[in-house]
């Protein structure tokens, strides 16, 4: 037999075949190494009886799903996110999204979606493929078109998923800024090293603001006000996750996750002149992610996010301080939940996301156990050429945010989601004079796996 080397296999702990649902008998007695026994033909023919009387087929599908995003359809999969979106700026927004999967294809995958949001009364889609090239390096090339909208000031890094249960996309239900883009992006995404994750990328796109914002240029001894531009972008990313593993189902690719911290860096190039971009810039954006429990005191979470820019470019894509205040609402992990939605405005800030959660070991009554959590928040930032910025209320946050806020998680358990409640203050520099305006309010989802 021919030696097989480490790196022909891939990060995958179990790689299920696509087809292997529908795979007959002649094909499974190829790869037995003897026959079924009778008891063993009684056994299965149980199990399989039992699993249809109580839908265990059924359930096992629409857990997958949910943890996916995806329905199959044959060929193709149904994109569970593009059923419905909202947003405080779009409103409800129906839609469909459709691509192809592995049953089609396990080199080449297609797909596109739309949507309409009837607050802001427009249309949005996109388009996307892409083709596997080498399988034990994930190496997958792609490109992607879109006429959608984007947030004002965001941050977005190149792997971010957004799957129907991901409590990190909670914050995205309260965007009330986003600005009209469209263009096109190409991209090379391979692995190496065997923990890390790379992405070369190169977009061109337009983005329009749908406010009264203007950004300030000189031209010719004159001062332009602009609402349109123009970015060409190469892009560079890469995620280390130290020991991480997957199980890839016939749908997707899922994370066991890893004990050691997750770095993710993305390094964004302006291109000015280059199909007419306008802005020559550099842009950073870092996030760690660390988890670790103690025993007999719970789990501590941290996140660690910060961001630069070094030149003088329009506030679309800046910082924004990643609020997500309302008097009562979701609460989102990785964000500020007092500080208001575009309160501040920094082109370069850190921000540190603490949370301890003491799971069940505090209160653990039959049928009653809530889970505490405690949680502090800390920013810092600032803003280079605030000058350039008109028909804009922003504040810079140079002395520091900071909030602190206690979870009550559990509070009902439906087996998927949990329900909880949770509080939090704002105190130091930026506190309001009027104390119960420094306090969010929120419930809590979380999912129980």
């Amino acid at each position: 037999n021919p030696e097989i080397k480490n790196r022909e296999f891939g990060n995958a702990e179990v790689d299920v075949d696509p087809n292997a649902n529908f795979r007959n008998e002649d094909f499974w007695k190829g790869y037995r190494v003897d026959s079924l026994s009778q008891k063993e033909l009684n056994t299965y023919h149980y199990i399989d009886s039992l699993g249809e009387a109580e839908n265990f087929d059924r359930y096992a599908r629409n857990f997958e799903s949910l943890f996916t995003g995806r329905i199959p359809w044959g060929h193709f999969d149904l994109l569970i996110d593009r059923f419905v979106t909202y947003n405080d700026f779009e409103g409800f927004a129906p839609g469909l999204g459709i691509a192809t999967n592995d049953r089609l294809s396990e080199v080449f995958h297609a797909g596109g979606y739309f949507r309409y949001g009837f607050r802001d009364d427009r249309l949005k889609y996109g388009l996307n493929a892409d083709m596997l090239l080498y399988n034990p390096n994930d190496v997958v090339a792609g490109v992607s078109y879109m006429q959608d909208v984007t947030e004002t000031s965001g941050v977005q890094f190149w792997d971010r998923k957004n799957t129907f249960i991901n409590e990190d996309q909670y914050r995205k239900f309260l965007i009330q800024r986003m600005d009209l883009t469209k263009g096109y992006e190409a991209y090379l995404n391979f692995r190496t090293l065997k923990f890390m994750n790379i992405h070369l990328g190169f977009s061109v796109k337009r983005k329009e603001t749908t406010t009264d914002y203007r950004f300030s240029t000189n031209e010719a001894d004159l001062k332009v006000l602009q609402n349109q531009f123009d970015f060409t972008n190469a892009i560079v990313g890469f995620r280390y996750a130290y020991k991480e593993k997957f199980v890839k189902n016939m749908r997707k690719k899922i994370s066991l996750g890893t004990k050691y911290p997750i770095l993710k860096v993305q390094y964004t190039r302006g291109i000015s002149g280059l199909l007419d971009g306008n802005f020559d810039y550099n842009r950073i954006d870092l996030n760690i992610e660390k988890s670790f429990y103690t025993n007999y005191f719970g789990r501590t979470n941290f996140t660690v996010m910060a961001g630069y820019v070094d030149s003088d470019i329009p506030y679309t894509d800046l910082f924004n301080g990643n609020g997500s205040w309302r008097t009562f609402t979701i609460f989102a992990p990785g964000s500020f939940a007092t500080m208001r939605m575009n309160e501040f405005l920094s082109s370069r800030y850190v921000a540190l996301y603490m949370v301890h959660d003491f799971e069940k070991l505090l209160l653990n009554k039959d049928g009653f156990s809530p889970e505490f959590a405690v949680a502090t928040h800390i920013g810092f930032g600032d803003l280079e050429y605030p000058e350039s910025q008109y028909n804009l209320n922003f504040k810079t946050m140079e002395k520091g945010y900071y909030e602190s806020g206690l979870l009550i998680n559990n509070l009902l358990n439906l087996r998927i989601y949990k329900f909880g409640i949770a509080g939090f203050y704002r105190y130091g520099p930026y506190t309001f004079s009027n104390a119960w305006n420094n306090v969010g309010l929120k419930f809590t989802l979380q999912t129980t796996f």
